[in-house]
């Protein structure tokens, strides 16, 4: 395809395409970006496709398409970016949810199912209500039930070891209905070890009937559950509310079954083995007019929604999925998920203050006038190609004169790579996090962000900057606003100051369910150790203590001194090279084996380079050996080190060996976690005193 229409890239979104997007290999050039010496983290240094290329890849031969493409109004989620046009068996979808049956062979089936998915670039929510509590006997073994706590680590391991089509970290969604005796573990699951689940946010699925309980009895069940899920999200973050009945109403074919669940970010509600592709609208760009008198090109705006519509549909018709299960559910629907990115962008250039009624109200009128024209492209499609096949079935009710080609076309994505591809300064429904942030890529990369509509300042999330900041009850104003006339859910951060109390995100549960949410989350400032964005206000304010001045990364001098440490485990060697402070402490780790292939020598390096990241943001070797340890995998078992002898991996052999090297008194003495739960009680098995033994002192489970 020829074509002079090329994309006007900000330097964050050519390095993002470098790292992330462009497809490599030994018949692209040299990436020309690394040539150059003033993109800040720029280090791809490999051979891919040309930024032209890319366009045209992902325009699938469709001039039109490949103008709106490169105008950035608009662009697909990114494992369409990632893997459209590379050839016949590349999954194009983001989002994924399956549901996890109550048997061994039924959660194992699953495990396959979301390895493939992830390993092709999708993110995977999981819906566990239907597994027996922990500890619950099992008849045909006469054992007890792992519980879906216990489910979802298997889940965890998986997805620890996997990055998404090999271009970013896993993403996990795990939901369990409020009735479920395990509910209270599930809850606070993420309580003391979040690090144990770190692929997954949690969602507790919560009845209309248990929000009128809670908000109506402070002394039941309901209201105990609801105020400890407050409690919980205060500290970390998790869990999240999912409300499944809101959800109910609002699917389009509950013939078919329940919406019981959603995909990793819950923007989209999804029933068993249902997929659904994603796609967003730059709305920064639709704004016209002066300076003085700004406006919504409406007219524009409605012919980018029709094309944008037909890209994510023929986007369906080039999909592949590694199950025959999901390719099924995917045809019968053809869901679709168009949204929207840079909302905050647009209230900026019209002068609008994101906590106002005017920009609420204008939330509410974009909602609605997307989903208009995107329904009647949806039947345009349907009189050319046919309606979707779920409209068939015999126990639909449906207009026949009103079937769309899909069965949704709307939702609200968070957006948070391809906004930045975009160059939109807000991600999502997001107001502006603050006038200037650093973001940390998953990398470990950090670069400076600054918010600039010509000298006027927007409210933010955190008020930086001499800025307003937007107050929480806005939050899910505008939420609410966007869900009215939006098909699936949208995924939106309520964000709240560090000094917010458990009574503010108790509070914010019960008006996101009033004002018809479909779910939520809240995060307040602080409350986890490493998060993406980072006001530069809050890194200078050294004297609130929820501040930790030792994420900002410290690299090891040009000339450091290091150990060097050969060990064999199975038939493996290994050759470690750790950098050293001048203190002696560990700051870089280097990973070489013999008789190793690309994938596994990549996987070392990766390991080695995330543990690098680690320690010079301030981590501990502690910290890192707890979160290493016990991981089990072949080659395990005798090592040639006298100080550690039996491992159950290389990764654990690491974690030992900073734990007795670098680490305190009491965590070398620690007993090794070996990544297995026992079979009486599903408790955790350790190796401690030359035995394996469950670490539940009441069960007394062992192997010597």
């Amino acid at each position: 395809m020829t074509t002079t229409a090329s994309p006007s890239l900000t330097d964050t979104a050519r390095m993002l395409l470098c790292k992330r997007y462009l497809a490599h290999g030994p018949e692209y050039p040299l990436c020309p970006e690394c040539q150059r010496n003033d993109i800040p983290g720029h280090t791809c240094e490999g051979r891919h496709e040309t930024i032209d290329q890319f366009f045209d890849r992902i325009s699938m031969g469709n001039p039109e398409y490949r103008e709106m493409l490169t105008s950035l109004d608009f662009l697909p989620n990114s494992p369409t970016l990632f893997n459209i046009g590379l050839g016949d068996q590349t999954m194009l979808s983001a989002c994924f949810k399956f549901n996890v049956p109550d048997s061994m062979d039924g959660i194992f089936d699953v495990v396959k199912r979301a390895g493939m998915v992830i390993k092709h670039g999708g993110g995977v929510g999981f819906t566990v209500s239907a597994l027996r509590p922990q500890g619950a006997l099992v008849n045909s073994t006469h054992g007890v039930a792992l519980g879906p706590v216990n489910a979802l680590a298997i889940f965890q391991e998986t997805a620890s070891r996997m990055t998404q089509g090999g271009k970013r970290d896993a993403a996990q969604m795990g939901i369990l209905h409020c009735d479920h005796p395990d509910i209270e573990r599930f809850i606070h699951m993420k309580d003391e070890e979040p690090q144990r689940y770190a692929t997954f946010n949690i969602s507790v699925a919560l009845t209309d009937d248990f929000m009128s309980r809670a908000t109506t009895d402070a002394g039941s069940r309901e209201a105990r559950l609801l105020r400890e899920m407050a409690e919980s999200a205060w500290r970390t973050g998790d869990p999240g509310v999912f409300f499944i009945d809101v959800a109910e109403r609002g699917n389009p074919t509950p013939w078919l079954g329940a919406v019981d669940g959603t995909n990793p970010c819950g923007e989209v509600p999804l029933r068993n083995n249902e997929a659904c592709n994603l796609g967003s609208l730059n709305l920064g760009h639709f704004v016209g007019g002066s300076l003085a008198e700004p406006k919504v090109e409406w007219r524009r705006l409605k012919e980018r929604v029709k094309l944008a519509t037909r890209y994510l549909d023929d986007v369906l018709d080039h999909n592949w999925f590694p199950d025959p299960l999901i390719t099924a559910a995917v045809a019968e629907t053809r869901k679709l998920g168009l949204g929207v990115t840079g909302w905050a962008d647009m209230l900026a250039l019209m002068r609008i203050r994101y906590a106002s009624d005017e920009a609420v109200e204008l939330a509410e009128k974009l909602s609605k006038f997307i989903a208009i024209e995107a329904y009647e492209e949806s039947l345009r499609l349907a009189a050319e190609k046919g309606h979707a096949p779920a409209y068939d079935h015999p126990d639909a009710s449906f207009n026949i004169n009103a079937m769309p080609r899909n069965t949704t076309r709307t939702c609200i994505a968070p957006t948070g790579s391809i906004g930045q591809l975009m160059g939109a300064q807000s991600l999502g429904i997001e107001p502006h996090f603050a006038i200037e942030n650093s973001r940390m890529m998953g990398d470990g990369t950090t670069y400076m962000e600054r918010v600039d509509f010509g000298g006027w300042l927007p409210q933010t999330a955190m008020g930086d900057g001499g800025s307003e900041v937007v107050p929480w009850g806005w939050h899910i104003r505008h939420q609410a606003a966007w869900q009215k006339h939006t098909d699936l859910a949208v995924s939106k951060t309520i964000n709240m100051p560090n000094n917010a109390t458990p009574d503010d995100v108790l509070m914010a549960y019960v008006e996101m369910w009033n004002s018809g949410c479909k779910g939520g989350t809240i995060y307040r400032d602080g409350s986890r150790d490493v998060q993406v964005l980072t006001s530069t206000s809050s890194l200078s304010r050294a004297a609130e203590p929820h501040i930790d001045l030792g994420h900002l990364r410290r690299p090891l001098p040009d000339e450091a001194q290091s150990l060097r440490r050969k060990v064999r485990i199975g038939d493996e060697t290994l050759y470690l090279h750790i950098g050293l402070y001048e203190d002696g402490k560990p700051g870089e780790l280097f990973i070489n084996a013999n008789k190793q292939g690309s994938t596994v020598a990549g996987m070392y390096d990766a390991l080695g380079r995330l543990a690098s990241h680690f320690l010079q943001l301030g981590g501990s070797p502690d910290e890192l050996a707890e979160a290493l340890r016990g991981m089990r995998f072949e080659p395990s078992g005798f090592t040639t080190d006298r100080d550690i002898p039996n491992v159950s991996s290389p990764v654990d052999y690491l974690a030992q060996l900073f734990s007795k090297r670098w680490g305190s008194e009491a965590s070398a003495s620690l007993p090794v976690l070996m990544g297995m739960f026992c079979p009486d009680c599903s408790g955790r098995i350790l190796a401690m005193e030359g035995c394996m033994k469950c670490e539940n002192p009441v069960c007394g489970w062992s192997r010597c």
